[in-house]
């Protein structure tokens, strides 16, 4: 989530928001992990603009601010007539 020279923030667990942060002269090693934080088969389930939703939450960080949520939200306006 996030990384200085001292510290590196991780989430423990993808379905909290909770951020530990831990410093790096504690970590003896370090590897990413091969499995998704996305339960198997979500996809399936999911609506094409669900999809959209979750690539632009994905790619903006969970930031609104950012552009790939603002087009979202122009385009659901424009959809409601707005």
């Amino acid at each position: 989530m996030g990384e200085t020279e001292e510290s590196i923030e991780i989430l423990q667990n993808p379905y909290s928001a909770v951020r530990t942060s831990i410093k790096i002269s504690d970590i003896q090693s370090r590897e990413n992990s091969t499995l998704s934080p996305m339960p198997e088969g979500l996809i399936q389930v999911l609506t094409k603009d669900e999809i959209l939703d979750l690539l632009a939450y994905l790619e903006s960080g969970g930031d609104s601010q950012k552009q790939q949520f603002q087009v979202i939200i122009r385009n659901e306006s424009d959809q409601k007539g707005l």
